[in-house]
Parts: C-alpha cells; sequence; structure tokens
C-alpha cells in the first residue's frame, strides 16, 4: 500500500460558473476519456446559474 498516493495530491477545486451563457454547447466525457457532445437530454435543465447567496 505504500505506492498509493492520496487523491488530494492530484485533484484541485474549481469553480468556474457558465455566467451570462458564455458556454452554450455542453459536453461529455467518453469512455476513451475524451470530450464529445454531451447525449444527455437537456430539455428545462437551466444552463446559467441564476441564484443569491
Amino acid at each position: 500500500m505504500k505506492d498509493y498516493k492520496r487523491i488530494g495530491e492530484h485533484i484541485r477545486l474549481v469553480d468556474k460558473r457558465n455566467k451570462g451563457l458564455q458556454v452554450k454547447q455542453l459536453l461529455g466525457v467518453s469512455i476513451l476519456k475524451q470530450f464529445i457532445p454531451s447525449v444527455a437530454s437537456i430539455i428545462g435543465t437551466e444552463l446559467q446559474v441564476s441564484y443569491t447567496q
């Protein structure tokens, strides 16, 4: 078990939001770890974050 590293050594927190609908194309990730156009249904889904804190 000495060869294992904590996951925190390999990831970082990213908090980017789609403000103003700058990004309109929704992407997914294939089993080959490549970005592909999403096959998910986004009907009725709000792609812009609009909440108050």
